[in-house]
């Protein structure tokens, strides 16, 4: 399949061409918000001739850039109106090429807020998964981003994926592949990472913790686990440059070492539920000395073991672990 002069290679994956392109939930002007100005400072870095990575200020979502001759490939879409703005400032001090595709690694508002300022003309591409979620729960997530912001977020459109895929799916563009991949469920309903094979990049987006405790009370651990285990079998093997969804970049180790917290907080809670602790008393005892320097230890630490606490108790009754799916 040929979009523009961008080929999509179909090699044992599932493609979706939505015949709607975008839904628009509220109506916003194309303008920055004056209550996010512009930070002045110069986020995106270069990492290889092909790659660019954009990282958030104070604990905003990190971007990427995929600088190819036939267009850009932009991952992921900011959080505000402001926020797409200052990025596309930066991507324009780089290349002055279209945008030709918009990724999103999963539904979360923070991550996919800004895409009408950062998709015209482009043709945005999520997994099935993360489609699902933002057609069920994408209008709420949003208006929680705003309350979380103190309105910051001004009032966004959500712009769903034209084009969804499951599995795995390689953009060439360019001349240069792009391969997305399908996680599955971990840290949202559906988590893509996108690997540049030929540059040993890979950005994974939130499935990834570098110097942040990562949010889990919106997660399966289990499947989170499985999750990473399927990057990397996916990219092969190790991959020397690893980039998150929010913070520093990392290395291969990262992956193993966001495998390590799950696990610990799992075995933890395990010990817990056996102890017969209750959800608060297990909050209150469980720490993890190996991860304390992490940024927003003490703040996620609690919720992220109540989170496991309700679902490893659902998994003895039986139940499958998901999300919010649960209460469906």
């Amino acid at each position: 399949m040929v979009i523009g002069n961008c080929k999509l290679e179909i090699v044992n994956w599932k493609l979706k061409l939505r015949r709607r392109a975008l839904v628009l939930l509220a109506f916003v002007p194309a303008v920055i918000s004056s209550a996010v100005p512009a930070s002045g400072l110069e986020r995106l870095k270069r990492v290889s001739d092909r790659f660019y990575f954009f990282q958030g200020d104070f604990g905003n979502p990190n971007s990427g850039v995929i600088v190819t001759p036939g267009g850009l490939v932009v991952i992921d879409a900011q959080w505000s109106t402001a926020a797409a703005a200052d990025f596309l400032r930066e991507i324009r001090e780089v290349s002055d090429r279209p945008v030709r595709f918009l990724v999103y690694t999963h539904a979360h508002a923070d991550h996919v807020s800004g895409a009408h300022a950062l998709a015209r003309g482009a043709t945005v591409v999520a997994s099935a998964s993360t489609v699902r979620e933002m057609e069920k729960r994408g209008r709420e997530m949003v208006d929680a981003l705003k309350e979380r912001t103190r309105n910051q977020a001004d009032d966004l459109p959500l712009v769903l994926p034209a084009l969804t895929f499951s599995v795995r799916a390689a953009l060439r563009i360019g001349g240069v592949d792009v391969v997305l991949i399908d996680a599955g469920r971990g840290h949202s309903w559906g988590d893509t990472a996108v690997f540049l094979p030929d540059e040993g990049i890979l950005y994974a987006a939130d499935l990834v913790t570098t110097n942040r405790f990562p949010w889990i009370r919106d997660s399966s651990s289990r499947e989170w686990l499985a999750a990473l285990s399927r990057l990397s079998a996916e990219t092969g093997g190790p991959v020397e440059r690893v980039f998150p969804g929010h913070g520093e970049p990392g290395g291969s180790a990262s992956i193993e070492k966001t495998k390590r917290l799950l696990e610990s907080i799992r075995r933890e809670v395990g010990a817990a539920l056996d102890a017969g602790l209750s959800t608060f008393e297990a909050q209150r005892a469980i720490r993890l000395p190996e991860f304390s320097s992490l940024d927003n230890y003490e703040f996620r630490l609690p919720p992220a073991v109540g989170r496991v606490y309700e679902e490893m108790e659902a998994e003895k009754e039986g139940i499958a672990p998901g999300h919010s799916e649960w209460a469906e």
